[in-house]
């Protein structure tokens, strides 16, 4: 009778591990919709970040850290970047792209503490900029 227990028992751990086995294999699984009141990204060394894909697998947005500060980046639905929202050496900045991947705006600091805004034409060359300062 004991023997059978211990095998009843052991039949069970076997079992149960090898659910649990299955169960990690998979660790792309989709937990659908969240809704939650704040979320935290921690750095794993290299910088905490959020990526969004379409349905074809481009990436369409990255939000997170990059050399000087944090940054919002977004792409078109081929995978090209279209805006760029984030910090650099001298302060925060604004840049667009057009289909060519050409800057066609950028609306931010200079380097000696002043705004800047510059727009560009279909080929990436200046058309037309100022300068805050006086």
């Amino acid at each position: 009778m004991k023997q059978y227990i211990i095998g009843f028992i052991t039949g069970a751990c076997l079992i149960a591990s090898a659910v649990m086995f299955m169960g990690a294999q998979n660790q792309h699984e989709n937990l659908g919709d969240i809704t939650v009141n704040s979320i935290t990204v921690l750095s794993d060394g290299s910088g905490g970040y959020i990526k969004t894909y379409n349905s074809e697998g481009k990436q369409t947005s990255y939000l997170g850290t990059g050399g000087t500060g944090g940054f919002l980046e977004t792409f078109d639905a081929t995978g090209q970047s279209t805006s760029y929202l984030g910090t650099g050496g001298t302060g925060g900045f604004l840049e667009t792209y057009n289909i060519y991947s050409n800057k066609t705006a950028y609306l931010g600091t200079g380097t000696k503490g002043y705004g800047i805004i510059k727009l560009s034409g279909q080929n990436g060359n200046l058309g037309w900029g100022r300068s805050g300062k006086k």
